[in-house]
C-alpha cells in the first residue's frame, strides 16, 4: 500500500481543476466542495451539483477576495 500527496498550484483569478471522478468517484462530494466555497472550477464533474452541494448564505464564502489598490 502507497499513499500519494499531490498540491496543485492556482491562480487566483479563474481556477481550474480537471476532475478525477473518472478514477476515483468518491471524489466528487470534494470536487463539489472545491466549487462551492473555494470558487474553484472542477471540469468534467461526474456528478456535478452545479454549486447547490452546499445551501450557503454567501457565494464562496472562501475564495480568495480582491484586495483594494494600494496608494
Amino acid at each position: 500500500m502507497k499513499l500519494c500527496n499531490v498540491r496543485v498550484v492556482l491562480p487566483k483569478n479563474d481556477p481550474v481543476v480537471p476532475s478525477i471522478t473518472k478514477a476515483y468517484f468518491a471524489a466528487f462530494t470534494y470536487e463539489n466542495e472545491l466549487h462551492d466555497l473555494f470558487g474553484i472550477t472542477v471540469t468534467d464533474l461526474a456528478l456535478d451539483f452545479k454549486g447547490t452541494f452546499y445551501k450557503l448564505s454567501t457565494k464562496t464564502p472562501f475564495a480568495p477576495q480582491p484586495q483594494p489598490p494600494v496608494k
